[in-house]
């Protein structure tokens, strides 16, 4: 009986946590000392492979394919964080094009109600959408995400986080 139920679990776990269609994600740690607003987290994603569950053959024959991605900004919030939401400047730059947007971020951490709607025991994890774009295989992208909150430093966000997945 046991056994069924952690065959169960486990094969829930593992559908869940592989996602083929993420291109790239990571975090960046904030220290004790808090985050400051002149502290930029910065991301450097290399898209290829943008494919990367096809065959060397595969690979070859989409070489120069567009991909539609979708950008998202994450973050780890600890239960003593004091406000309700966060501001966050995203700066993104796609190479070798040079394409550049700056993104205002006014991100919610509560619901209706006010009480903290992230997922998560402990810290809180969110995910925030930024923008969908174009993307081959040849390009690689750099983000940089800053707070620009009145308070000099914010404390209770643990990591700050950048992903990148394909949703065609």
């Amino acid at each position: 009986r046991y056994a069924g139920i952690f065959l169960i679990t486990a094969v829930a776990t593992f559908t869940q946590g592989c996602n083929r269609s993420r291109v790239y994600s990571r975090y960046c740690h904030i220290g004790k000392e808090g985050w400051e607003r002149t502290d930029t987290m910065r991301y450097m994603a290399h898209v290829n492979p943008l494919f990367p569950y096809t065959s060397q053959k595969e690979r070859e024959a989409l070489a120069g394919k567009k991909a539609i991605c979708q950008t998202w900004v994450e973050l780890r919030v600890h239960g003593e964080y004091p406000y309700q939401n966060i501001a966050l400047a995203v700066k993104q730059c796609v190479y070798p094009q040079k394409l550049q947007w700056c993104d205002t971020l006014s991100c919610s951490l509560v619901n209706e109600r006010g009480v903290f709607s992230g997922n998560g025991i402990g810290a809180l994890q969110y995910r925030f959408p930024l923008r969908r774009m174009e993307l081959t295989d040849t390009d690689s992208i750099e983000v940089r995400i800053s707070h620009i909150m009145k308070k000099e430093t914010l404390h209770g966000i643990l990591d700050v986080g950048f992903s990148l997945e394909r949703v065609d």
